[in-house]
Parts: C-alpha cells; structure tokens; sequence
C-alpha cells in the first residue's frame, strides 16, 4: 500500500472504532472491516439511497448528518432518525433481500462510510466470534436508547428540557 492509502484505511479505522456498533472491536478486528469499507461524499440534499434500492451494506456517518424518512402515500415526509457522525444505520442491509426500507438524504455536506455486506458477512462467517461482541455492544447501546424513551415518557417537560440542554 502506498502512504496515502494507509493514511485512508487509518482514517477508516479510526472512523469505525468511533462507532457504537463496534465499540469492544480489537484493532485487527477493525482493520479487517475497513479493507472492504469504502468512503462516499455527498452534498446537503444528495440521496444515498432510495426505499427499494438494492442494498449494497450499511453506513456509519463519518462527519455531517443524514435524514433517514419514508414517505407516506399522502406524499409527505415522515422522519425515521437523523444520523450524526459516529452514527452507524441501514444495517438492515445484512439481513434483507429486499433492499433499503427507506430513503436516507444528506442534511448538510456529510461523508459517511459503506461496509458493504458480502465483505462484512464474510468476515462473520470466519469470525464469529465478532457476533459475540457485536451484540455486546448493541446491548449497551439498545440499554442507553430504551433509558432516553423513558426519560421522555416518564419525564414532565421541564425536567426533559434540562436534561436535553445539558446534552449539548
């Protein structure tokens, strides 16, 4: 590999191990997934992909944000999550023949990274002990989402602003 083809896998791994899917992942792990992870640039309004889109793998936000919507019969656009940097969606991906169940666009000048699926289900299927791991680190994260839902379904609003404010 050339100097600045390390300096993209490095920036890839560095990008993955931001990653809450892959928090826990060794860094052989990590390098493993970005030798077939690849960087793809858009621009605020550019479509990554369309509901029904065959789907080539997933995502993980490396800067910028991406709107993640359907939309309904009516026409109008329904907001399923906005994706910020680290964020990882469309995993999806992995286990549908059916291709993305929505659209994603690009909310301002975002870069996001594809682990495209035959690479990553191969890598599962030679180590699965990742699996493991993976779904540790989903747990966790799965355990600090359903806290927030009850934050905000528990919560008066005043106490949901305060600790909204303090996040940020």
């Amino acid at each position: 590999m050339t100097k600045l083809e390390d300096l993209k896998q490095f920036a890839i791994t560095n990008s993955l191990r931001s990653c809450q899917l892959f928090t826990g992942l060794a860094l052989e792990d990590l390098q493993a997934i970005a030798a077939f992870t690849t960087v793809k640039a858009l621009e605020r309004g550019d479509y990554l992909f369309h509901e029904g889109d065959p789907a080539h793998g997933f995502y993980i936000v490396q800067r910028g944000a991406v709107n993640v919507h359907r939309v309904t019969a009516a026409g109008k656009e329904q907001v399923i999550h906005v994706f910020r940097t680290g964020d990882s969606f469309a995993e999806v991906a992995l286990a549908s023949a059916t291709g993305y169940p929505a659209d994603a666009r690009a909310l301002e000048t975002t870069q996001v990274l594809l682990v495209q699926k035959e690479g990553f289900l191969g890598l599962l299927k030679r180590q699965p002990q990742l699996v493991l791991r993976m779904l540790g680190s989903m747990s966790s994260h799965l355990r600090v989402l359903v806290g927030q839902i009850e934050d905000l379904t528990v919560k008066d609003v005043e106490t949901q602003l305060g600790a909204f404010t303090n996040r940020e």
